[in-house]
């Protein structure tokens, strides 16, 4: 939703509410006056009806887009545009709706959130499930983890000896070596994927009282940070883009103080989503992920887990306090980012029909 606050003539408030569903509805405004003003300066009356502003006026408006997070309970306001534009009123309020047609993208609103948590693969296999049937593409893998090309899915225990502990995985491993269309990075030293069995190095990152698997036999973790970052490419490719939903499994998340965060921002690196995950006891799994519902698109993903890391095989920052680390990554498979003129062009051609509306309109009386 759209809320544009204007002061036409200086003598009424205004809100004008925009609903964006396919382009042509973009034309579709109601006005709610809030307070009395002369008949006939700016339309009239409690009237709700296409751009029909017929006299000269200067409009000062305010853009701001409104959401609520859903699972947060939180309502979002942000201020994005300020300005005055003088001209017929239809002019004007066509400005406005142009302003906020461009900054569409920035809007935060629903994410259905999908979480659990337990001792076993078992007892967090029905929310997977429940994520997979939202996103689409089925149970059955394609290459490079393409589930139906509407999902993929990392589960790490295709990654070579070569890029598995002791030695790191490149962070773009799996948009050029694997491509699926993710590209991790941290703060810290880079990223460790666990050892097989039977290898000379000790599995599960050499913590077996602490660690399992949800889908054997690697694990996932950030080296030197407890942060890491997830940034979508069109897989194999360079080309920037956006996910529709992503969620990962985590490992031995005890802390309800301190719990792991999942972020979401949009591709103007907007926060549009933050949810903890469930707390559990030790080495339990627990699923946590974000489908949006209104045409969300999430740039990055930031994790952030409890203050204490992997430094390496054996090794944490802090041996008196667990970690965490994480399983199965899966995500509705990227697509590219729109051209900023891609916006332009359909607000272009949205006014031009406005206009073509009014004529008609105008000739009929």
């Amino acid at each position: 939703m759209i809320l544009v606050r204007g002061r036409c003539a200086s003598l009424t408030r205004k809100f004008v509410q925009l609903n964006f569903w396919p382009v042509l509805t973009l034309l579709s405004l109601e006005y709610s006056w809030q307070t009395a003003y002369p008949a006939g300066l700016c339309g009239p009356q409690n009237t709700r009806h296409l751009i029909l502003v017929r006299p000269k006026c200067t409009l000062r408006y305010r853009v701001q887009i409104a959401g609520n997070l859903q699972g947060t309970g939180n309502t979002n306001m942000a201020q994005v545009k300020t300005g005055t534009q003088r001209g017929r009123g239809t002019q004007a309020v066509g400005w406005m709706l142009l302003v906020a047609f461009s900054l569409i993208a920035d809007a935060k609103a629903g994410i259905v959130v999908f979480e659990a948590t337990g001792g076993s693969p078992a007892d967090i296999v029905a929310t997977r499930d429940a994520f997979r049937a939202a996103v689409g593409g089925g149970s059955v893998a394609g290459a490079n983890g393409d589930f139906g090309g509407l999902r993929r899915e990392i589960n790490w225990d295709g990654v070579p000896d070569r890029f598995s502990d002791p030695n790191p995985l490149p962070g773009n491993f799996f948009n050029v070596n694997s491509p699926r269309g993710a590209v991790f990075s941290t703060p810290g030293t880079g990223f460790l994927v666990s050892s097989n069995p039977g290898t000379a190095v000790p599995p599960l990152f050499g913590f077996p009282g602490d660690l399992q698997t949800f889908s054997p036999q690697r694990l996932f973790a950030s080296v030197g940070s407890n942060i890491t970052d997830v940034t979508f490419f069109v897989p194999g490719t360079a080309i920037r883009a956006t996910t529709s939903a992503f969620a990962a499994i985590f490992v031995d998340e005890e802390l309800d103080e301190n719990a792991t965060l999942m972020e979401f921002f949009d591709q103007n690196d907007a926060l549009i989503f933050s949810r903890s995950v469930l707390e559990g006891a030790n080495q339990s799994l627990a699923f946590l992920g974000g489908a949006a519902d209104s045409g969300e698109r999430i740039g990055r993903v930031r994790i952030t887990t409890p203050n204490n890391f992997l430094l390496s095989n054996g090794s944490r920052l802090n041996e008196d306090t667990d970690f965490v680390v994480m399983d199965d990554f899966l995500y509705a498979t990227p697509v590219a980012v729109p051209e900023p003129a891609t916006w332009g062009v359909l607000a272009v051609g949205s006014l031009s029909l406005l206009a073509f509306r009014r004529r008609a309109q105008a000739s009929s009386h």
